[in-house]
């Protein structure tokens, strides 16, 4: 087998589509060039912050997880009100009026998916490779939006304002390095022309 036919079966085997019962979801794992599974160069949330961080950050969220999604939808219901240039990205929010936010099935599956992944991300801050597989879907999904990772700032200052249990700092520095990898991931992928 020469190295292009070795090079395609490997871009086969990493271009997974996996089809879910009745073709309602379709799953895309993806791995472009640019972003391979090598995690040289890239600051990982977890690795940015030290065991004493990690553990706090990790107390915050079990303290913090019952009140999750009354938070998530809190902040983007603000969010969304403040900045209603924002609600235009989600095609499904854009023509809902503020006051009819608060309930909207699309905003809560939005909000139920945002905490999902900061319950993953924080649970399991210690295996680098997972939470940078968590900040690589986010960016997937966002880069699409056009969000950047000042939009990203906005959303997660919004939600850490309402954890108030004296551990801001640990989250604005997960945060911080979080939401820098996924506009990494973002500006990767618009630049191989992998934005959806």
């Amino acid at each position: 087998m020469n190295r292009e036919d070795s090079a395609v079966q490997n871009q086969k085997k990493e271009e997974k589509v996996l089809l879910w019962r009745g073709g309602f979801f379709i799953f895309r794992f993806f791995f472009l060039g640019v972003i391979d599974s090598n995690l040289e160069g890239v600051a990982i949330m977890g690795s940015s912050l030290s065991k004493h961080q990690q553990q706090a950050l990790k107390k915050s969220w079990a303290s913090v997880q019952p009140r999750a999604l009354v938070m998530g939808r809190s902040t983007f219901v603000e969010v969304l009100s403040k900045y209603p240039e924002y609600k235009a990205r989600f095609p499904r929010l854009k023509d809902v009026p503020g006051d009819q936010l608060q309930g909207n099935k699309a905003l809560d599956i939005h909000v139920i998916l945002f905490t999902q992944a900061v319950r993953a991300m924080v649970e399991n801050v210690e295996d680098f490779e997972l939470v940078d597989e968590v900040a690589r879907r986010i960016a997937y999904r966002h880069v699409r939006m056009g969000i950047d990772e000042t939009d990203l700032d906005v959303v997660t200052a919004g939600f850490i304002a309402k954890v108030a249990d004296g551990s801001d700092d640990v989250w604005h520095a997960a945060a911080k390095c979080l939401n820098h990898n996924i506009a990494d991931y973002m500006r990767r992928m618009k630049t191989a022309g992998d934005n959806g």
